[in-house]
């Protein structure tokens, strides 16, 4: 990819050819969406102190439209537009001067309707149209946390009845809709989940992606593929061997390592043991080990399986103190 000062959509034929440049703006442009039928992308693209326009480019290129504004920021955890399954409209947050809620805006007409609407201090977005177009689901968000929300739909879209709220206080849910419009895959605090849309049921975790790092899922019309973002950072324990006062410390080495983040070492009074928070399980949990790294074993799980964050204050020959946030 080609050096570039700032962030621009790039659009590339997998093995084929290098990536070809989509946009060259000096603002930054992210969060692509293609339209169904192929031909054109939405994207966001960042004003000077805070908000985005919503654009719209032909697919390889030229003429580039403005849709309207948000008075948000591109990088938030959910997506802000969705396509309509026929890719004449665009599903976004209202404007900042009009109540909170979703729009459908035509990118043939520009004609605005209302889908939803919600009281001050809260907040409609990640808007996800089923494959057949009679549902839209999307994430209600308060100081409260997320919940997800069904609005059926007739024809052109119209809203039959009021939304309703299926699962609450989640964690920055993104949604995915199965190809026969069946059932929503979401995230949350503890990985994929999906449930059924159409008829009533309780939520069932995908096990393959079980742990907070599994976010963002995306399934391909076929339905026979399913991809997903893990995030996995690598953080280790090193120790240093300290000479006399004065003198220069040996070369750092690892001491405690594994293919997550390990963090907030506590040695015993003893000066045996050692204490340390570890997303080794998929989870911020409390592990112990000897001074020398060896005979690691986990001794405070996360209450739930949900993650947490937690510092290790002190370690004595008998008990950890720690602190948790769920």
């Amino acid at each position: 990819m080609p050096a570039s000062a700032n962030c621009d959509i790039y659009v590339k034929q997998i093995g084929v050819e290098p990536p070809f440049r989509l946009t060259s703006d000096p603002a930054e442009d992210s969060r692509p969406a293609w339209s169904p039928d192929g031909n054109f992308i939405a994207f966001l693209r960042a004003l000077p102190g805070g908000g985005v326009k919503v654009m719209l480019i032909p697919q390889r290129g030229g003429q580039e439209r403005v849709l309207g504004e948000l008075d948000r920021s591109g990088d938030e955890a959910e997506p802000l537009v969705a396509w309509t399954p026929d890719s004449r409209g665009l599903v976004l947050p209202s404007e900042s001067k009009a109540p909170p809620g979703l729009v459908m805006l035509s990118i043939e007409t520009f004609e605005k309707k209302r889908l939803t609407s919600c009281s001050a201090g809260f907040d409609d977005s990640a808007p996800a149209f089923s494959p057949d177009g009679r549902i839209l689901a999307f994430v209600r968000r308060s100081r409260a946390g997320f919940d997800i929300w069904l609005l059926r739909l007739g024809q052109n879209y119209e809203p039959q009845e009021a939304p309703e709220r299926t699962l609450a206080s989640l964690f920055h849910p993104n949604l995915a809709w199965t190809p026969d419009s069946e059932q929503i895959v979401f995230s949350s605090r503890s990985g994929l989940w999906r449930m059924p849309a159409v008829t009533r049921g309780n939520p069932k975790r995908l096990s393959f992606a079980a742990d907070a790092s599994s976010q963002a899922p995306a399934i391909s019309r076929q339905g026979n593929r399913l991809a997903y973002q893990a995030m996995k950072w690598e953080a280790h324990i090193w120790q240093v061997k300290l000479g006399q006062p004065g003198l220069n410390p040996g070369n750092p080495s690892k001491l405690i390592e594994s293919t997550r983040m390990d963090k907030e070492p506590a040695y015993s009074m003893d000066g045996k043991r050692i204490a340390f928070s570890s997303f080794r399980s998929g989870f911020s949990e409390i592990w112990t080990c000897d001074s020398d790294g060896c005979l690691i074993r986990q001794v405070a799980a996360a209450p739930a399986r949900k993650p947490s964050t937690c510092t290790v204050s002190d370690l004595t020959r008998c008990r950890i103190i720690y602190s948790c946030s769920f």
